[in-house]
Formats: C-alpha cells, structure tokens, sequence
C-alpha cells in the first residue's frame, strides 16, 4: 500500500498491516529515505486515512526497512541501532542494539519469542517476553 502525502508517494506500508488493521489501532510505515517513523491511527471511525501522529527523524547510521508486530500490538521496526520497539500508542519503548544495519526481521520458534534479526552481514537471534504475531 502507497501512501499519499501532498500528492506524493510518502511510504510504503508491509501488507500485513492491513491485515492487523482490524486489531490494531496504530498502523506504521517506513520512510527510509527520510528515515522517520510514521504511525496514524488507521483503526479510528473519524481518522484521516494519510494524518500523521507521531514522526521521528533519526540521525544514527540506518534506515527504516522491516517491521514485525507482537500479540500486545508492538511494533517492531528496524532502524538507527538496531531494532526500535514502539507501543500502539507511538511511544518508543526501547531498542534492540544491533552492531550493524539491520535489513528485516522475522518471528520464530515454537513459542514466537524468537526475533531473527538479518542485517547485510549476519543473522542475529534474540528472546523477547513477549510473543510476535504468527504469520500463518
């Protein structure tokens, strides 16, 4: 999905995002270029389907490329640093630190708790509290 700013191609948002969009209030999409965060909330029966809540520029090496989500409607975002963790509010809650760009990100194990993280030169595994949303 495109979405359009001023008339402008602005981000691109994953597919599933729509398809959370029924449990989720916040829906993100990446502009690597500007290497901000956009979150609107998608959900609200009032929402302007292209209105900006929250915006972050970032100035460390990175860009913002993949995005995950966990059951509690986190979103997980590769960025500056590493893996940024941001509430369904926009409220950044913390980073994962990665020592290099980190490209995209993936759910894994039994239990979901497992973020595979791959950046251009490794995969990097680690253990969060809480599950990610499967993906089938």
């Amino acid at each position: 999905m495109i979405a359009f700013i001023a008339g402008r191609a602005a981000f691109i948002i994953e597919p599933m995002a729509e398809k959370l969009r029924p449990i989720l209030r916040v829906v993100t999409g990446n502009d690597a270029q500007g290497r901000s965060r956009v979150l609107f909330d998608g959900a609200a029966p009032n929402a302007n389907p292209g209105a900006v809540s929250a915006s972050a520029a970032m100035t460390e090496p990175g860009i913002a490329d993949g995005m995950k989500v966990d059951v509690e409607g986190n979103v997980y975002r590769t960025g500056p640093g590493g893996i940024h963790v941001i509430d369904p509010k926009g409220k950044l809650l913390g980073r994962i630190r990665i020592p290099d760009q980190c490209t995209n990100m993936a759910w894994g194990d039994a239990d979901w708790r497992s973020l595979y993280i791959t950046t251009y030169t490794s995969v990097f595994r680690t253990r969060v509290n809480v599950p990610g949303v499967p993906v089938w």
